[in-house]
């Protein structure tokens, strides 16, 4: 299969299956998760050759992962000084938040204030 589209679709198909499972075929969220697992190994060709072969997808892919990382930092931040198990005492926050890449922390630090 050479069309992009398709493979794209395939490649959001495992994706979804690899972090949400599929409990009408058995499979559980998370059982796929492996590094090692066929599957990911499947996805990975597939990504790859998608930035192979279509001008801009990894480009527009890789932007795409850091707003990810931006949202999970985000939602982290507003979770930090929560109650419960995310909680750490407001003193260690400049340690959790400066383990963070500049562009993270930032919003990070936005997740921390509101």
């Amino acid at each position: 299969m050479t069309d992009a589209q398709t493979l794209h679709a395939a490649k959001q198909s495992i994706d979804n299956l690899i972090n949400f499972g599929d409990p009408t075929i058995g499979v559980t969220p998370g059982a796929l998760a492996s590094k090692e697992g066929s599957l990911k190994t499947v996805r990975g060709g597939i990504n790859q050759a998608l930035r192979d072969q279509v001008p801009g997808y990894g480009d527009t892919m890789d932007e795409l992962a850091g707003i990810n990382r931006q949202i999970e930092a985000l939602q982290y931040g507003q979770g930090l000084l929560n109650t419960g198990k995310t909680a750490i005492h407001p003193g260690d926050s400049a340690v959790h938040i400066n383990a963070f890449p500049n562009n993270e922390a930032s919003v990070l630090q936005s997740g921390v204030n509101s």
